[in-house]
């Protein structure tokens, strides 16, 4: 079959519509001079992987990658358990990829529901567990993999089970907020925190940290002052001699 030109060979190859293709190619337009047998071999490893043409044209800089890499990588992706793979596996920086290739795999290693994983991992009773369930379901609806790594990052951090246990609702945040809570704590010497700080409404969480900052000040300065009089009272000693 003859072809206008490239974008409608590429569009043929896919199986895209032309008019997509031809809006999204504007700020990947390398691919139009790239070697005709590249971009062959990697349409056709999208197809074997079954990377959808819809994602590949929403992510045309997949092209511009290494086609050993990005076949490489869909590779590893499909044998960590990944089935619905994506163009930025292919591109992603290393360390973000080998996290992602992590948590699947540990989506694999996971066995059974929720709640036989958190009996595990915290040491709960299934009564505890029912109860906290009933009074939050989406608890047992988290994907393994996200309840995994929520409790890697707080265990990480220093939080202990017990803590974990008493406000279970902290693994229904997302990671970003826990993450930038965590810091903030740090940032003021707040070393050990509750979990309720992560999980409360954030006008709460800021008066707390404003609190404990006010608190921090009245006790660097009342150091002071006794050091200060420490001083004055050497001083006056010192006169006296």
């Amino acid at each position: 079959m003859q072809h206008p030109n490239r974008i409608y060979y590429i569009a043929d190859q896919l199986q895209v519509d032309v008019d997509l293709l031809t809006e999204r190619i504007v700020k990947t337009h390398s691919i139009l001079s790239m070697d005709i047998s590249r971009i062959n071999h990697l349409i056709s490893v999208f197809r074997e992987y079954d990377v959808r043409p819809e994602d590949v044209v929403s992510d045309l800089t997949v092209f511009c990658y290494l086609p050993r890499v990005t076949e490489k990588r869909l590779r590893e992706a499909r044998e960590a358990g990944c089935v619905n793979l994506k163009p930025w596996i292919c591109r992603a920086k290393q360390d973000n990829f080998d996290r992602f290739l992590e948590r699947q795999r540990a989506l694999l290693d996971l066995d059974g529901t929720n709640t036989e994983y958190l009996e595990t991992r915290l040491g709960c009773t299934r009564a505890e567990l029912d109860q906290a369930f009933s009074q939050t379901p989406s608890l047992g609806k988290l994907h393994p993999v996200l309840l995994r790594a929520k409790l890697d990052l707080l265990l990480d951090h220093g939080f202990t089970t017990e803590d974990i246990r008493k406000n279970l609702r902290v693994l229904l945040f997302a990671e970003r907020r826990i993450e930038e809570r965590i810091k903030m704590l740090r940032e003021i010497g707040w070393l050990s925190p509750s979990v309720t700080l992560l999980t409360c409404h954030k006008r709460t969480f800021l008066r707390a940290i404003l609190g404990h900052y006010r608190k921090l000040r009245m006790e660097i300065e009342g150091k002071k002052e006794e050091e200060d009089r420490c001083s004055e009272f050497k001083v006056e000693r010192k006169e006296k001699r």
